[in-house]
């Protein structure tokens, strides 16, 4: 099965701070976002079957968590909150996530905004000879 990683913050979606900071619920924030781009190929892929994950360097949070479902239910992905993995860093952590998903997976896609992130995950296929790792740096 192809599985497809996606970032949130600058890659699906831009969260509402403006929302944030006057109701300090993260949950309703998340769920307000405005949507990008990018998020079209996760509908597109969702919609193939194919398996959809988000994997943000935002510490683990139940309410970040249940916001980013609820902002993805908006546009007809559902996914169970585990699948949502709130890694609480960049780079690294982010490729020992994807990487515990390699024997499992015909193909991994990974979209992100920054190239730290993309190099890890890229230097982990190398190391674990995956070479249907593809990355895409979302600007």
């Amino acid at each position: 099965m192809i599985h497809n990683f996606y970032d949130f913050d600058d890659t699906i979606g831009i969260q509402d701070y403006t929302y944030f900071f006057a109701t300090f619920s993260m949950e309703k924030s998340l769920e307000n976002s405005q949507p990008l781009r990018s998020l079209d190929d996760m509908v597109r892929q969702f919609k193939k079957g194919e398996a959809v994950f988000v994997l943000t360097a935002r510490p683990f949070s139940k309410s970040g968590q249940r916001g980013i479902q609820l902002f993805l239910r908006r546009y007809g992905i559902v996914i169970p909150k585990s699948s949502i993995f709130m890694v609480g860093g960049a780079g690294e952590p982010k490729a020992q996530l994807i990487e515990k998903y390699l024997p499992r997976a015909s193909k991994i896609r990974f979209y992100d905004d920054l190239p730290e992130n993309i190099n890890a995950v890229k230097e982990m296929a190398i190391k674990n000879n995956f070479d249907k790792m593809e990355t895409y740096l979302i600007k």
